[in-house]
């Protein structure tokens, strides 16, 4: 389930702006000074009218009013148009600016989040936050937010100007403003609340997009189209229904201010008219005062309009935030960075963090972890493996092979008890030294968008082709690559969907292999090749495991045989351990499930199916 959004501190809000909006102070800057310009502008525009009654218009032909207008209209067509570039250029530089910076941060931050953070996020809710309201947040910094203060200087410079020219009607005009403001806030708590859930539903709406997209080959296979249809149109029923809600809010909203801002419109027609009548005000300032209040309504009307446009990018604001001020729980400790920082990696045979960068052994004290509180998957676990050994895991699904793997890779950390590398705890070794020396070949190969080239040497950019070349044909990767049309430069598509399975995973063993790792880890690695050219692979990883740490997890047979060790796991203990001989020797656990799959086997020969898998 997604994460609950935190109530955001004042310093977190600082922070916020201090990473985002600082940095294009500048542009700000021209923005503010322009939305200043345009509002004396604009309200010395508007007093013209009341001059014109009061002074022009009685002088009749002794003064040239066509000329004066014309040449008044060209100087603020001329002007006008210089300040509208410079404000579009201004606005434009923000918008983009922000959304860079946030999507560059954003994307950086999510690569050094544990992986807990992306299991209890979906994919749909951590896109919608770096795509939809990054663009939110940066359209309304650039354009609302301008306008709002366009908008709110321009009633202010209206409230000022009409108490200049008759502060006892202004302040009858005025008597609405408390009603006005009592609606603003009271609208504002409710749309603001409504908007926060319609940015959630699109979390949703986009995590079902992105599943009937890549999972539509398993949902037509199992012919459920229906019903994940009747599953994307309930959660698009349900953003309706809250966006619907928003918009009737909005609907009310308007109305009210209109009214409230027509009220004071009234009065000042009202004791105005009665001014002007005594010959306390002149017609020209009661006009001016009218076209004033009428500005005043509907640009409160407008600047109320804004702010409700504002509040979605606050939603999105809240939501964004909640992802960069997510602390990365898998971090190096201070301790690691002064090493780090005073080594700089320039002790020769030692590591980044200045301990030696050999791995002679590796060891789990008394581990215990656990995904949820009360859901423990390791208790207790113990296991020490020295340099060069092969260490095969086996057992039922969930009985924790995954979670040791993952535990030894730092993707996760043991919630009591300590995992050793030279008899040092991992967590006073640098993070980036640890991970460089793993080479992991996962069941469901990850392929890049690219070439196989450019996979292959993912882990290793500088690798030059003949290395490249050499661990390809270690894993017999190099003869399928060859009878490709652009062979090493053949593009793999995204995901690697233009190539195979096995295809893929051929892939994934040479970029393993090409990194040169201390720690191999090969978990359901040959699943998805046939049994030949697992034979093959086999043959080149007989030489590639001499020397190295490797894990295997729920392999084949073959494997599982030649390993040195073989683990057999039980909710999360070590039941049995040794050689494949010697396990089948104690006549016991192991044994069982050894002649369960050799039955399974001679069934599936029975039946004439030449695929040979066994899951252990």
């Amino acid at each position: 389930m997604p994460e609950k959004q935190p109530k955001q501190s004042v310093g977190s809000m600082q922070l916020f702006y201090q990473r985002f909006l600082l940095p294009l102070k500048g542009y700000f800057l021209v923005a503010i000074i322009l939305q200043m310009i345009f509002v004396v502008w604009d309200i010395a525009f508007f007093s013209l009218n009341g001059y014109m009654v009061d002074h022009v218009i009685p002088q009749g032909e002794k003064a040239d009013f066509l000329a004066i207008s014309i040449l008044y209209l060209a100087a603020i067509l001329v002007i006008s148009l210089l300040f509208v570039s410079l404000n579009f250029m201004a606005r434009g530089r923000i918008s983009q600016g922000l959304m860079f910076r946030i999507r560059e941060e954003g994307f950086g931050h999510l690569q050094k989040l544990s992986f807990s953070y992306f299991d209890r996020n979906t994919l749909g809710n951590l896109l919608a936050r770096m795509t939809t309201d990054a663009k939110t947040y940066s359209i309304v910094a650039a354009w609302q937010l301008p306008g709002a203060l366009y908008l709110s200087l321009f009633v202010l410079g209206l409230i000022g100007y009409m108490l200049y020219l008759n502060w006892k009607i202004s302040l009858i005009v005025f008597t609405t403003i408390p009603l006005t403001l009592i609606l603003i806030v009271a609208f504002q708590k409710r749309i603001l609340a409504v908007s926060r859930k319609v940015m959630e539903m699109n979390s949703k709406l986009t995590t079902a997009y992105n599943e009937g997209i890549t999972g539509v080959k398993t949902i037509r296979s199992l012919a459920e189209e229906m019903a994940f249809i009747e599953k994307f149109e309930k959660l698009s029923a349900e953003m309706f229904s809250y966006s619907r809600k928003r918009v009737l809010e909005t609907a009310l909203f308007i109305p009210l201010i209109i009214a409230t801002t027509g009220v004071g419109l009234g009065l000042l027609l009202w004791f105005g008219t009665e001014e002007v009548l005594v010959g306390e005000m002149s017609l020209g300032t009661l006009i001016i005062m009218g076209v004033y209040a009428r500005f005043f309504a509907e640009f409160l009307l407008f600047l109320m309009r804004t702010i409700g446009e504002i509040q979605p990018a606050i939603a999105s604001q809240d939501r964004i935030f909640n992802v960069l001020n997510t602390p990365a729980e898998i971090r190096d400790s201070d301790a690691v960075i002064q090493r780090m920082a005073m080594y700089q990696g320039n002790v020769h045979g030692a590591g980044e963090d200045g301990y030696e960068d050999r791995i002679e052994s590796i060891e789990f004290r008394e581990v215990d972890f656990s995904y949820k509180a009360d859901e423990p998957v390791l208790q207790g676990f113990n296991l020490k493996v020295t340099h060069g050994e092969s260490i095969a895991l086996v057992g039922d699904t969930g009985a924790g092979k995954s979670t040791i793997v993952s535990l030894l890779c730092r993707f996760y950390e043991p919630t009591f008890g300590e995992i050793c590398f030279n008899n040092r705890d991992y967590r006073e070794r640098s993070l980036h030294w640890l991970q460089s020396n793993l080479g992991i070949v996962l069941q469901t190969p990850f392929l890049f968008d690219g070439t196989i080239r450019d996979n292959i040497r993912f882990g290793n950019p500088d690798a030059s082709d003949d290395q490249v070349i050499k661990a390809a044909e270690i894993v017999n990767a190099h003869p399928f690559i060859m009878n490709l049309e652009q062979g090493y430069d053949t593009p793999v598509g995204e995901e690697g969907k233009r190539l195979s399975s096995g295809q893929k995973q051929l892939i994934s063993f040479a970029r393993a292999i090409l990194v040169d790792p201390q720690i191999l880890i090969l978990d359901e690695a040959t699943s998805s090749v046939d049994p030949e050219t697992e034979h093959m692979i086999q043959k080149g990883l007989h030489q590639v495991l001499k020397g190295r740490f490797s894990f295997i997890v729920a392999h084949r047979l073959s494997t599982i045989r030649e390993a040195n060790r073989i683990l057999l796991i039980k909710k999360g203990r070590i039941i049995e351990q040794g050689s494949h001989d010697e396990l089948i020797a104690l006549n016991g656990a192991y044994l069982s499930l050894y002649q369960k799959q050799l039955l399974h086997h001679q069934e599936r020969e029975i039946l004439g199916k030449d695929r040979l898998r066994v899951d252990v």
